[in-house]
C-alpha cells in the first residue's frame, strides 16, 4: 500500500476512534478567557461592584474574572459564562470551582445557574465542556467528569450553586444546570 495511503487510512481509523469513544459526537471545549468583557464591560464592573469584594479584596477587578460567550439553548442569543477567580470562590487543587451562568433578558443579564470547572491550567482560565446533545433545549455542560443537565426545579433536586455570586438565592420552580450525572449516563427527567 503507498504511503500516502496508509497515512489517510490511519488518519481515518484515529478520527474514528476518538469520536467513537464520546458516543459518536466530540464535545467541545470552551475557554473562559481572562477579562474577555467585550460589550459587556458594565454589566461586569457593576456585577463585582454588587458582590461587595472591598473588604476581601480591595483590587477586585476585571483581570480577576473569566468570560466565554455561547449559545446553550439555541435562541440565537449567548448566555455568558463567568469565573471569578481568587481562593473566596475557589481553590482548584482542593475543590471544583463554580462557573455561573448569566442570560439576556428585557435588557438585563441575570444568574440563570451555573456549573462547575475541574480544569483550571492557568489562573482566571476555566474550563468547560459543551457537549454536543442536549436535555430540555439547553446544552449539557460538562467538567469531563459529570454532565450538568438543564432541569426544571422540584423537592428532589437543587440547583447547582444554589445562589448567585451576589448571595441571592434562585427563585424555586426556576428551571437551571443540576449536577447529576456521571458522564455517559441519562440525564434524569424532571
Amino acid at each position: 500500500m503507498p504511503a500516502i495511503a496508509m497515512r489517510a487510512v490511519l488518519l481515518f481509523l484515529a478520527a474514528f476512534l476518538a469520536l467513537a469513544g464520546r458516543g459518536g459526537l466530540a464535545s467541545e471545549l470552551l475557554v473562559l478567557k481572562q477579562a474577555d468583557v467585550g460589550a459587556e464591560e458594565e454589566f461586569f464592573r457593576t456585577l463585582i461592584k454588587d458582590m461587595n469584594l472591598d473588604d476581601v479584596y480591595p483590587d477586585y477587578d476585571i483581570d480577576d474574572i473569566g468570560v466565554a460567550r455561547y449559545d446553550l439553548d439555541g435562541d440565537g442569543q449567548y448566555e455568558l459564562l463567568v469565573g471569578f477567580a481568587r481562593a473566596m470562590f475557589c481553590i482548584a487543587e482542593l475543590h471544583p470551582c463554580q462557573v455561573y451562568i448569566y442570560r439576556h433578558t428585557n435588557g438585563n443579564w441575570s444568574c440563570i445557574g451555573g456549573t462547575y470547572s475541574r480544569r483550571i491550567p492557568s489562573w482566571a482560565t476555566f474550563e468547560i465542556f459543551v457537549e454536543p446533545h442536549a436535555h430540555e433545549g439547553w446544552r449539557v455542560l460538562s467538567d469531563g467528569e459529570y454532565w450538568r443537565c438543564w432541569t426544571r426545579r422540584t423537592a428532589l433536586k437543587g440547583y447547582s450553586p444554589s445562589v448567585d455570586p451576589t448571595q441571592q438565592i434562585r427563585a424555586t420552580g426556576m428551571a437551571g444546570y443540576f449536577w447529576s450525572v456521571k458522564r455517559g449516563e441519562p440525564c434524569p427527567d424532571d
